[in-house]
């Protein structure tokens, strides 16, 4: 596949250089540990310890999620590439910016307290003909919310 057929175009980070030579370590490190007779058995104990399993998952999820990251594209522009020359997006993406893609389209104009409904500071609103000056919704933060300040206890308590 050329890589004006590509969607896509792989970019390549220092950070993620870093993060690949840490992945080839580890790597190196568990052949060298395999290799040894004495290291083999030290990790079948930790194999059958609950801490050791429970440990490698969290460990498991966090090397997931920064690989995820770690892999880094520019994607093509929508219609181009009919010319024959694809053009690729200013804005680097990663895999995990694809995963978590409605989050990131999903910004509000300013940033709130965690689980909250309302702004942080304060805007002029129209109400009734009127500027006041309060708290407005926020436009996605507890938006499925008929009264914030009726109902806001009850759904952190269910989502968290």
């Amino acid at each position: 596949m050329s890589m004006n057929a590509m969607r896509f175009m792989p970019v390549l980070l220092w950070t993620d250089v870093l993060v690949l030579v840490l992945l080839l370590s580890a790597l190196t490190c568990a052949v060298i540990a395999w290799r040894s007779e004495t290291l083999r058995e030290s990790w079948r104990k930790v194999a059958r310890s609950a801490t050791g399993v429970g440990s490698a998952v969290v460990l498991g999820v966090f090397l997931l999620i920064g690989l995820a990251d770690s892999l880094h594209f520019r994607p093509a522009l929508p219609g181009s590439g009919e010319g024959g020359k694809v053009a690729y997006a200013v804005d680097v993406l990663s895999v995990l910016d694809l995963l978590a893609q409605s989050l990131r389209e999903r910004r509000e104009r300013t940033y709130s307290a965690p689980l909250a409904a309302v702004a942080f500071q304060k805007e002029a609103i129209e109400r009734d003909g009127v500027q006041v000056r309060e708290f407005p919704r926020l436009q996605f933060g507890g938006a499925h919310l008929a009264d914030p300040v009726a109902d806001w206890r009850g759904d952190v308590v269910r989502r968290v």
